[in-house]
């Protein structure tokens, strides 16, 4: 991927399933971000195994971007009622609870 841009980030989301990015591919960006669907506060699809597998995916690729040393965004999350929660207070996943930017 070639730009003439200083900072280029991806947006996953809604995550429905896994974006199956080839490893190394988040070199070529600064910041990635994921987050679930949301509609009318809820969610309606979760990637393969409901919670879980958004958990598993989402780990995935925080792990690319720590290895790439791509700022990693986590915007939203399902909770296990469906509803979607946002604050980082009250993320379940500690190791996922990050919002990085670009050269921090």
């Amino acid at each position: 991927m070639r730009t003439e841009a200083k900072t280029r980030f991806l947006s996953i989301e809604p995550m429905l399933d896994d974006p199956l990015i080839p490893d190394g591919w988040f070199n070529s960006f600064s910041q990635v971000i994921i987050g679930c669907e949301k509609v009318g506060g809820r969610t309606k699809r979760l990637p393969n195994e409901g919670i879980d597998g958004f958990w598993a995916v989402a780990k995935h690729i925080r792990k690319q971007c720590e290895h790439a040393g791509t700022a990693f965004f986590l915007k939203q999350w399902p909770d296990e009622n469906g509803r979607v929660e946002s604050d980082l207070a009250k993320c379940p996943r500690p190791d996922m609870a990050l919002r990085q930017f670009p050269n921090e």
